[in-house]
């Protein structure tokens, strides 16, 4: 499909679907593991909780990556530079293994020391250690695969990694039941489960790509730094995001295990509600860098009007069936603890409605991804989550309790739209 002529909303919807479902996919990966964890007690489930935003570092840097990726994939593919796109592609996939061997030796040694900060107990935090050692033995698997899923963006082939990872979705819903019930080892059983899926899929990643693009996996230092020069940015940007997690976790975790398991239910359902937002992102990345790489200016500007009205179109959609059902999807994860379910149905319900904004803030954001300045949606990143978000969420959290944290995520995303777009507006007049 050609992205840099004709109409606009329909390749966006085109591009948008599929990576959509992928992200879906992948978050229905993590809610088996919860699921299945849920049915171990809260404590279990509490263990996790404190895990996932540590993993959610590495995740992070997967995705700056895999932003790089995109975006320099797509600049290549809309300047028709065919020997650019496959040494673009070889240097991905080299820092890919690079990155990902290091985050996986890193998080293994240090999985006892991160969980250190939390105030969890004891039991809680065994059962954390175990699952976090283990988990993040598959880091290497999951950026590789990340960036096979930006490349493959970049070249608007995004059906491709959807049906890999919903392959790996059926596999990890066979494994999860048996490593932790069936073979007894619990928590960590998830964690092997998790491991066994993210190798199956950079597998048949890999093996994808060396069928579709000349690649010698020889690194160029040219084509390093400059995926290093965008993706840096964007990994700041996601692991500062992810980092805010951990302070919130953290700040979640003095008001008791209750709190905690609310909360871990809520972000999960959050995190879901807004995946096609960020299908929409990838989608306007690429759509964007194509277009930026032919030269056209004018249709960026009419692409970025297109996808912050369907941005706002579908959190909204999404937002008030989330309110309407909050107390039923909470039930899902732990539908013996009554006390959990309440917490976690109100935690829900506060957060959709900022959504408006949200889908605003996250297309705008991405459009500036998309023309290459990744440095400057890593600021803008940074002052939503730790100028607005995170000091909100200390302020509210002593006046309201633990449904203050819940607040200040509409609230921040108010001032992280109004942000954004004054941002865009000064990019184009000056540049565009």
């Amino acid at each position: 499909m050609k992205l840099t002529k004709g109409p606009i909303l329909k390749p966006l919807l085109y591009l948008t679907a599929p990576i959509t479902l992928a992200n879906v996919f992948q978050t229905l990966y993590q809610m088996i593991d919860m699921y299945w964890v849920g049915r171990l007690g809260k404590g279990a489930l509490a263990a996790v909780s404190a895990a996932f935003p540590l993993l959610f570092i590495a995740i992070s840097f997967s995705i700056g990556l895999t932003m790089a990726s995109n975006i320099m994939v797509s600049h290549a593919k809309g300047e028709e530079n065919k020997e650019k796109l496959n040494k673009t592609v070889n240097n991905a996939l080299v820092l890919a293994f690079a990155v990902g061997l290091l985050f996986s030796f890193l998080g293994y040694m240090l999985a006892p020391w991160l969980l250190s900060i939390y105030h969890l107990e004891k039991s809680v935090y065994e059962k954390a250690v175990s699952y976090l050692k283990t988990t993040f033995l598959a880091s290497v698997f999951l950026v590789v695969f990340m960036t096979f899923q930006g490349i493959m963006r970049g070249v608007a082939k995004v059906k491709v990694p959807l049906y890999i990872v919903a392959l790996s979705v059926v596999l990890n819903a066979i494994l999860d039941p048996y490593f932790i019930f069936n073979l007894g080892l619990g928590v960590e059983g998830a964690a092997w489960a998790t491991v066994i899926t993210r190798a199956f899929s950079a597998i048949v990643g890999i093996f994808l790509l060396f069928k579709e693009f000349s690649i010698e996996l020889t690194p160029s230092l040219k084509y390093i730094k400059e995926l290093v020069k965008l993706g840096l940015p964007g990994a700041l940007e996601y692991s500062s995001r992810s980092l805010v997690f951990v302070v919130l976790t953290s700040l979640v975790s003095a008001f008791g295990t209750v709190a905690l398991a609310s909360f871990q239910i809520g972000i999960r359902v959050w995190s879901f509600a807004v995946l096609p937002a960020i299908g929409l992102s990838a989608a306007l990345v690429t759509m964007v860098g194509q277009n930026k790489g032919a030269k056209q200016h004018l249709r960026i500007k009419k692409i970025t009007k297109v996808g912050m009205l369907l941005g706002i179109a579908i959190l909204v959609s999404f937002g008030i069936l989330m309110y309407m059902f909050a107390y039923k999807i909470a039930q899902i994860f732990i539908p013996n603890d009554l006390d959990v379910v309440k917490l976690a149905g109100d935690f829900i319900r506060i957060l959709t409605l900022g959504f408006a904004f949200t889908g605003a803030q996250m297309s705008l954001v991405a459009v500036i991804r998309g023309l290459g300045k990744t440095f400057l949606s890593m600021i803008l990143s940074m002052v939503h989550v730790w100028l607005f978000r995170v000091p909100l969420a200390f302020i509210l959290s002593k006046k309201l309790g633990f449904l203050g944290i819940a607040w200040a995520f509409p609230i921040s995303d108010i001032f992280g739209t109004v942000l954004a777009l004054i941002i865009i507006k000064v990019i184009f007049s000056r540049e565009l």
